[in-house]
């Protein structure tokens, strides 16, 4: 996948989302039976765990269990269980602007904690300090001009993503990173269950946006936003919004993806040699942190959650930039 991919970059061999035998059913030897009532430490877990994940994304062999579970103890009345659900915190990291090799840094840093367990699903929004070429993990052929390419006296950027797919150029973009795990579903799955609080976003700001229908001949084209896979966002009339990539590590899941609202059509036609045409209105004239607060209030409807804003600490900050000195 990219920024605008339908092909997943798996990392550490693991090139799927996690199940629930990361989250303490079926991997902890309990065969997905829950006690019927607490007994010790590891039974108090697995009622945690039932109560705290989304019971819509757990297969039905487990919601059995469930069932079975919150009838004994009187929580369950005509298939419904009788308990005010908590709500969840997620981080919200306040939008940075910055080089891309730092950004792409971020990104690939919490995913990495988020891992370990050091943070929870994480979303933040940002931008590039100066325009930027980024090419999709696996990337190796791109048109030899990008190595030096400048735009306004100013050198434009190249780097390399965590994820796959294509070159990006960022400029005139904002663009948002999220950090998830327990997801379930195939690849293309994942991609709608959480690009549904983009379109939910964007509608609410008066853009209606749907998913391109690209084939499998877009992986020649360089240029990410020349085509429009099933993992991007498009307009009614065509134009391609927004271009997502994935990072499946560890059962935990990277996506982030570049939402294209001002273009400079003469340096994308310098850096990809094609035309391309400004998004329709209202996009041009939203302001960032408009388009941020929409797509926030619409990640806590989808997702049933609470953010809590939290910027980088110091010493979260000096982890990142050792990580690129390495």
């Amino acid at each position: 996948a990219e920024l605008g991919e339908g092909e997943a970059h798996g990392g550490g061999g693991d090139g799927g989302t996690g199940g629930l035998g990361d989250w303490g059913m079926g991997g902890r030897g309990d065969g997905g039976i829950l006690p019927s009532h607490p007994r010790n430490k590891r039974d108090l877990d697995l009622v945690y765990f039932v109560i705290h994940y989304p019971l819509s994304t757990v297969p039905i062999r487990f919601l059995k269990a469930i069932e079975c579970y919150f009838r004994l103890s009187n929580e369950w009345e005509d298939g419904k269980l009788n308990i005010v659900k908590p709500i969840i915190t997620w981080r919200l990291i306040p939008p940075i602007e910055t080089s891309g090799e730092i950004q792409m840094a971020i990104d690939s840093w919490l995913l990495d904690r988020h891992i370990l367990g050091e943070i929870p699903p994480t979303l933040r929004f940002y931008t590039w300090s100066n325009p930027t070429i980024s090419l999709g993990y696996h990337q190796r052929h791109y048109p030899a001009h990008w190595q030096n390419l400048t735009w306004q006296d100013k050198l434009v950027g190249l780097i390399k993503r965590p994820t796959g797919g294509r070159g990006v150029l960022h400029q005139g973009d904002l663009t948002y990173a999220l950090i998830i795990s327990g997801l379930v579903g195939n690849r293309s799955h994942v991609y709608q269950q959480i690009c549904q609080f983009l379109i939910d976003g964007w509608r609410s700001l008066g853009v209606e946006l749907d998913y391109g229908t690209a084939g499998k001949g877009y992986i020649h084209n360089p240029n990410c936003f020349g085509t429009a896979t099933s993992a991007d966002l498009v307009c009614e009339d065509g134009y391609k919004l927004i271009g997502s990539a994935q990072l499946i590590k560890s059962g935990a899941i990277l996506q982030h993806g570049s939402m294209r609202l001002n273009p400079d059509l003469e340096l994308f036609n310098r850096v990809f040699d094609e035309s391309i045409y400004l998004p329709p209105a209202p996009i041009p004239e939203l302001a960032h942190d408009r388009i941020i607060d929409a797509l926030i209030t619409a990640a806590q409807i989808h997702f049933k959650i609470k953010f809590a804003i939290e910027p980088l600490t110091d010493r979260e900050w000096s982890q990142i930039i050792e990580s690129i000195v390495k």
